[in-house]
């Protein structure tokens, strides 16, 4: 269970690809796993 609650996913949604790049690269540094949306909407199909 500790291995489960020491996942870290984030969702980034950014219709702007070098902002995306950028938050992906900082936040993977920073141990989260990262997964990309290009909008609003894409977001929320991802949840």
């Amino acid at each position: 269970m500790d291995n489960m609650l020491s996942t870290k996913k984030v969702l980034i949604a950014d219709d702007d690809p070098p902002t995306r790049m950028l938050l992906r690269v900082t936040l993977s540094q920073w141990g989260y796993t990262v997964q990309e949306a290009v909008d609003g909407l894409d977001a929320f199909n991802q949840l």
